[in-house]
């Protein structure tokens, strides 16, 4: 499972304030989805962390970047911060 499918992404915000999505296969009938997730931030309440529940029940935490704007964030299995 090298997309990640199935996996739970959950991102923590700084007032506190999280959002949640999880990667699928596909959405209907002979479909395939991107293994992409897209979310947005603002200055005043940035991503502090994201955490990841993968598909074998393992956690992983990451750390954004200290940069504003425009971000693409690669969260790997394999390299993983595990819980």
């Amino acid at each position: 499972n090298r997309q990640g499918i199935g996996s739970r992404i959950t991102l923590h915000y700084r007032d506190q304030s999280t959002q949640s999505c999880e990667v699928s296969a596909g959405n209907g009938y002979l479909s395939q989805s991107p293994n992409e997730i897209f979310t947005s931030e603002t200055q005043s309440n940035p991503i502090d962390r994201a955490t990841v529940r993968w598909p074998d029940g393992t956690r992983s935490s990451y750390v954004p970047p200290q940069k504003p704007g425009n971000q693409l964030w690669e969260l790997r299995y394999d390299t993983a911060a595990t819980k």
